[in-house]
């Protein structure tokens, strides 16, 4: 429960990163 709970929560803020990534890099293109 506890490995699950961890991985869970591990790919979520993988995902997040990856959202915020491609946020920065669309502000990036709209900024030049």
């Amino acid at each position: 429960m506890n490995k699950l709970g961890k991985e869970f929560y591990f790919s979520i803020i993988v995902l997040i990163i990856i959202i915020v990534l491609s946020i920065f890099n669309l502000l990036y293109i709209n900024w030049k």
